[in-house]
């Protein structure tokens, strides 16, 4: 849900910064009369998703109070905030050029600054509590991204030099490295343990 929600996400802003170029290069002979209509619309569709955002990346954030795993390292946790600030190498550069060419877009970059503040606050506070949980039910991975991957879903499982490789039945594939999280022989071995009761493919590299 969450790499949907920040691919979504991504996808509005970019198509708001195309539009917006021709928009003030009118003199291209495209005349976009339903521009306004369009910041308006984008500007609602950012706001529900950063609420969404919000709701579903705090709500489980703060479960991990009450759960045991294993917490992320401080390796783990840097490839964390570098993983979060991908998207504002991006949305930095439209946010500049809204502020100081577009007064119709001032609205939309302060909506991306909050963005921005809450990635930042959420990387902070996540140091503490960022943490893997391996349980009977799921196998749930607690990053700025979160993952829950159901035994259910999961088709195979290879060992590799650096950390563990799950792929779901879906075809997606879940890399976690060894050094994302603290004890990695405890959370390995406790991972193989479950999936062998499971009778899940194991794969050694």
């Amino acid at each position: 849900m969450s790499s949907f929600h920040s691919i979504l996400t991504l996808l509005i802003v970019i198509g708001y910064a195309f539009i917006s170029f021709f928009y003030y290069h009118q003199d291209f002979g495209w005349e976009i009369s339903f521009f306004k209509s369009f910041t308006f619309f984008t500007t609602i569709m950012l706001c529900v998703l950063f609420i969404l955002r919000i709701f579903i990346r705090w709500q489980k954030l703060f479960l991990t109070d009450y759960n045991k795993g294993f917490k992320i390292t401080k390796l783990g946790w840097k490839r964390s905030m570098v993983n979060e600030g991908l998207s504002f190498f991006i949305y930095i550069p439209i946010i500049v050029l809204l502020l100081i060419y577009l007064s119709e877009g001032v609205v939309i970059s302060f909506v991306l600054i909050a963005y921005f503040i809450e990635g930042i606050l959420h990387i902070y506070v996540g140091k503490k509590r960022y943490r893997l949980i391996v349980n009977e039910r799921a196998l749930v991975i607690f990053k700025n991204n979160q993952k829950i991957i159901s035994w259910d879903k999961i088709k195979s499982i290879s060992i590799r030099h650096q950390g563990i490789l799950i792929l779901e039945k879906t075809g997606r594939q879940n890399h976690i490295k060894e050094n994302d999280f603290s004890e990695y022989k405890r959370w390995c071995e406790k991972l193989m343990d479950i999936a062998n009761k499971r009778r899940i493919f194991i794969e050694k590299k």
